[in-house]
């Protein structure tokens, strides 16, 4: 699968899908070397909170080279999955990142942003450096609940 580098350029992977062909960039790492950034002071409960981030994410990816796209619409959802897998990693997200990674209309991406900014789920941060930039984080809430749910999943399957 193709991955994105740290400078926010992404690579493509085709699939075949009833015959057609499409591009996937969303930027996913399922493994240390998908993405070899380093996971500098991770507890062993972080590193498997990342791991099942990280295949979940790799999950809804794959679903696309199977099923077509209209069939699954949760921005909302991925937003989060991959603002947590980047915090675990210890990597800031600039908006443009998510509306790069989560395939769907600018938009529609903006709007997801809003709306999880608004129920308290993601902050924006200035970039100091460039005024035009925003950076994401989750907030204290959406984290303790991604870590909820990573025991969830941990605990009810081998992932």
């Amino acid at each position: 699968m193709a991955l994105s580098n740290s400078n926010g350029s992404s690579g493509n992977r085709k699939a075949a899908n009833d015959g057609r062909r499409f591009q996937d960039t969303r930027e996913v790492a399922l493994s240390p070397e998908d993405n070899p950034a380093p996971l500098i002071n991770l507890s062993a409960s972080q590193a498997n909170n990342l791991r099942q981030a990280e295949i979940l994410l790799g999950l809804r990816a794959a679903r696309g080279t199977v099923f077509p796209e209209w069939l699954f619409g949760e921005p909302g959802w991925e937003i989060l999955l991959v603002l947590y897998s980047k915090e675990l990693r210890q990597e800031r997200v600039v908006v443009s990142d998510i509306q790069n990674i989560v395939r769907a209309p600018a938009t529609t991406s903006l709007r997801w942003i809003g709306s999880l900014i608004k129920r308290g789920y993601i902050e924006e941060h200035p970039d100091p450096l460039d005024g035009r930039r925003k950076f994401l984080e989750l907030t204290g809430l959406a984290m303790a609940q991604l870590n909820q749910f990573m025991k969830i999943v941990r605990e009810s399957t081998d992932l």
